[in-house]
């Protein structure tokens, strides 16, 4: 258990052996809803907007508007239709496409499906001459008769091709442009539309060479009351795990309110997958936040925290005869995690919850990173849904002021379980959850952006690595750590945590032995740069962490690979003695 102040938090696991700009003639943005109320969030459905769709949520209707706009409760399904048509539902938010409807998350790569979709709103286009556009409000109530979104694409082309050519059917479309829009023009231009607006991700199709390499903890620093405040802090944390390069882009405030703390979980947690190379999990099923809301209460309600107050998570997974009769082995259940502070409930605790999971892990298990292995788990049987993700999490929160645990404070229980499905689930109910948020493009011109790019990288490379010239010590100004430029070598990992525990040197006397992770980093990094780290003689082909040992720039000459790269090796080494600046 960490004491922050006032404040508690444990954690525990376990496991077995921009505005769019208007179309048509007007900008209001609003959509033809007569239920609207201050309660409902508002949408935008795209391949450019499109305006004319129905839509149906269990609490409202209508159809688009002249910005492709629509209405919706959160946490509510979205189903749209062309005519009689249904393109598919999804859970909403703030922007749909077909790609959301059919539960594609590869732009590069859509379905059949999405592209038929894609077919059928730009062939039936009622202005092809706005390009800001699609107006499919022509063909509201329109009753189509054999067209079938399960079609293969030639064959969908055929059917659109056969209307475009009807004369009965034109007074619903262009009428000035019939010709057939085919299938690599309308796949370009939803993929254009699209990628202004979503991340373009790649389909991971194998993560079995991932290795993790744990960081020691890396505690939460500040508050966590607004998406700046969570990018800040997971990216500072991903800034000192070797693991992981690609910083977190937080959705804008809004967004991010309108998600559920399933939602918002899933998001984090996947993101922290995908830029690892590791297949996001499939999604979030209700079934299994049941399990989870269930017993969080309990733990509330008990004031107990631990995994056995009802029987195993397994036992808890196996109640569900459906999760029990369609599940493949998975050896991780159940993460749970308790935040109490003195004054107020905490901000954002599922944001708590998923970076103590992952980076703040070591010190509160023991050494064992269960919360970290189950959230960056590998060993998934790829076997059911969309290809390429796999595994259907939930999540839940219990809170009061009345956990007898932590009497008269404010106390949240965070519960996130999870288990692998297998071919036999039916995936019609699983909630998929955007894990990106795309960048905004830069504007400049490709010779500022070069010249930039150049300055930038110049800058960054002077700045981050400072050799101090009278002793050699090195900064790296990112992790804020002092590297001693070595002149010790031959030791064993023991006769090194000693040697550096007991070491003074350049007025300093708390160094102490890197992590292989650290060390891993900042031998890339120094080579990469162009300037080698100082080894204590040129036969030193290997460098001793606290947990491993690094390749030396002479053992990348000597056996291969890159400076850094954990390596399979016993015996006394190089030591490079670090301190926190």
């Amino acid at each position: 258990m960490n004491f922050l102040s006032s404040t508690k938090m444990v954690i525990l696991t376990v496991a077995t052996v921009g505005m769019l700009v208007g179309c048509g003639e007007s900008s209001s943005g609003s959509s033809d809803d007569s239920s609207v109320s201050a309660s409902t969030n508002s949408g935008v459905f795209v391949d450019a907007k499109v305006k004319g769709l129905r839509y149906q949520t269990p609490s409202l209707s209508g159809y688009t508007g002249n910005d492709g706009v629509f209405h919706y409760k959160n946490g509510e399904k979205i189903e749209f239709f062309l005519g009689n048509i249904s393109l598919g539902w999804a859970i909403a938010s703030k922007l749909m496409t077909p790609y959301t409807l059919t539960h594609d998350t590869d732009i590069q790569n859509p379905s059949q499906k999405t592209i038929n979709i894609a077919l059928l709103l730009q062939n039936f286009d009622a202005n092809r001459s706005d390009k800001t556009c699609l107006d499919v409000s022509r063909l509201k109530g329109y009753k189509f008769k054999d067209i079938n979104l399960s079609d293969s694409t030639d064959t969908t082309k055929s059917k659109i091709n056969t209307l475009l050519s009807t004369g009965s059917f034109q007074k619903y479309v262009d009428s000035h442009n019939h010709d057939l829009i085919d299938t690599p023009k309308a796949k370009e231009h939803l993929q254009g539309n699209v990628k202004k607006l979503v991340c373009n991700l790649k389909t991971i199709e194998d993560d079995s060479g991932f290795t993790d390499i744990y960081p020691a903890d890396i505690k939460w620093s500040g508050s966590s009351d607004t998406v700046e405040d969570i990018q800040r802090v997971f990216n500072n944390a991903r800034a000192k795990d070797s693991t992981i390069t690609q910083k977190l882009v937080m959705p804008p405030q809004s967004v991010w309110d309108d998600m559920s703390i399933e939602q918002r979980g899933l998001y984090l947690l996947n993101n922290e997958r995908y830029y690892r190379g590791l297949k996001p999990y499939e999604g979030i099923s209700k079934r299994v936040s049941a399990i989870s809301q269930k017993y969080a209460d309990l733990l509330y309600q008990k004031g107990a925290f631990g995994h056995n107050e009802d029987g195993s998570p397994f036992d808890r997974m196996d109640r569900d005869n459906l999760i029990k009769n369609n599940k493949d082995f998975f050896r991780y259940g159940e993460n749970l995690y308790v935040y109490a502070k003195s004054s107020h409930y905490v901000t954002n605790p599922i944001a708590r919850a998923i970076y103590g999971f992952i980076y703040n892990d070591d010190a509160s298990t023991g050494g064992s990173m269960g919360h970290r292995r189950f959230c960056l788990a590998n060993e998934l049987k790829d076997n059911s849904g969309k290809d390429g993700e796999e595994g259907l999490i939930g999540f839940a929160i219990a809170k009061g002021k009345n956990y007898s645990k932590y009497p008269n404070m404010y106390s949240t229980i965070v519960v996130m379980n999870g288990f692998d499905p297998s071919s036999s689930w039916d995936h019609s109910t699983t909630i998929k959850v955007p894990f990106c948020t795309p960048q905004k493009e830069s504007t400049d011109t490709k010779t500022d952006t070069k010249t930039d790019t150049k300055t930038d990288t110049k800058a960054d490379t002077t700045q981050r690595f400072q050799i101090d010239a009278t002793n050699g010590v090195v900064t790296d100004t990112k992790t804020s750590l002092m590297w001693q430029n070595s002149n010790i070598s031959h030791n064993t990992r023991d006769e090194a945590i000693s040697r550096c525990n007991n070491l003074t040197f350049a007025g300093y006397s708390d160094w102490r032995l890197p992590t292989m992770a650290q060390d891993k980093v900042f031998h890339f990094e120094m080579n990469k740069n162009g300037n080698t780290p100082k080894q204590a003689f040129d036969r030193c082909t290997a460098e001793v962490t606290t947990d491993g040992y690094v390749r030396t720039k002479k053992g990348a000459q000597t056996y291969g690979g890159n400076p850094g790269d954990p390596i399979n090796f016993r015996g006394g080494a190089n030591i490079r003695c670090v301190r926190d600046n």
